[in-house]
């Protein structure tokens, strides 16, 4: 696989209830960091790594960021999934498919809300016979994500673990390599990507875990949303 054999998508579309009491005029993804939007960061590590088109699946205050980014943004294409309805992480993504003009065999799919430059021609290029792949950071509390099993020997992923244990561990970055087909086959049209996806993919154990050290954030409380801010401004 290449950059150029797979969609390159984004989840923008959540309200960002929790981050309310600090960001309650725009989408999460457009919270400032740095004067800029918390989605640039995203969009400027994918440059680096070589991406040219990104699809953006928007829903709350699509407009918003439909009308600030527009076409482009640096040498990237940028297109547009907008779901009326909210239909779940992995329902904008079977939208977004089904809209494409043309089909890729794969999906490179990024939340919105987590920053984690990884080197993703890594898990792009991994020679595995397991096209769905996971990558997976190590921290130092799994509290609060909940962790994942890995068989060591082959990088398979054998569970997902709730988010009741502490401790170190292994947890899911927000980065995922999906087969398309594997998204546009499941039954619903509203459905959640973890639970309905990737918990019947480690079930059936087709599911590869790729790990990555970069620095991982979730900006998703405010806590952790300020705590990016000031890792930028110490840079």
């Amino acid at each position: 696989m290449s950059f150029h054999s797979i969609h390159v998508m984004i989840l923008a579309g959540g309200k960002g209830s929790r981050l309310r009491s600090v960001v309650n005029d725009r989408p999460k993804v457009m919270a400032e960091v740095d004067d800029k939007p918390f989605l640039n960061w995203i969009l400027d590590h994918l440059h680096e790594q070589g991406v040219r088109e990104v699809t953006l699946l928007t829903g709350y205050m699509a407009d918003s960021i439909e009308s600030f980014y527009g076409q482009s943004y640096r040498e990237m294409r940028l297109l547009y999934s907008r779901e009326d309805n909210p239909l779940g992480t992995g329902g904008s993504v079977k939208l977004a498919l089904k809209r494409l003009s043309h089909q890729k065999p794969a999906c490179l799919l990024l939340n919105g809300d987590t920053y984690f430059p990884a080197d993703l021609s890594l898990a792009v290029n991994l020679q595995s016979p397991l096209a769905n792949r996971i990558l997976v950071t190590q921290v130092a509390d799994i509290s609060r994500y909940g962790s994942l099993q890995i068989d060591s020997a082959t990088g398979i992923v054998l569970n997902f673990n709730e988010k009741i244990q502490c401790g170190p561990g292994l947890i899911n970055a927000g980065t995922y390599i999906l087969e398309t087909e594997e998204l546009l086959n499941v039954p619903f049209e509203a459905f959640s990507l973890e639970t309905d996806l990737l918990r019947p993919l480690v079930s059936k154990r087709m599911l590869m875990a790729v790990k990555d050290q970069a620095p991982f954030i979730d900006i998703g409380v405010p806590v952790d949303y300020s705590n990016f801010k000031t890792m930028v401004s110490n840079r």
